[in-house]
């Protein structure tokens, strides 16, 4: 997702970010073929709001950072 940061923090800027983080997120997944449709929309919510985070001025920033943990500790804390 690094690759569609500028587009990412340019979404993050609208009222509607959320929604379009979301759809934005599921056809990501939607490409890799994970799971079902309702699976990739429940995870795309997810990421969203693992991927969205408030400064200490309450503005939403992009920190795809929380993605590499959630992985890590999906494979129970080890290293490939």
């Amino acid at each position: 997702m690094e690759t569609f940061r500028d587009g990412i923090e340019a979404m993050l800027k609208q009222d509607n970010y959320k929604e379009m983080l979301v759809k934005f997120i599921t056809s990501q997944l939607d490409r890799s073929s994970v799971g079902n449709e309702k699976e990739r929309k429940v995870f795309a919510d997810k990421m969203a709001d693992i991927v969205v985070v408030k400064d200490k001025d309450g503005n939403r920033e992009y920190r795809p950072e929380g993605l590499i943990v959630a992985a890590f500790m999906a494979k129970g804390g080890e290293d490939d």
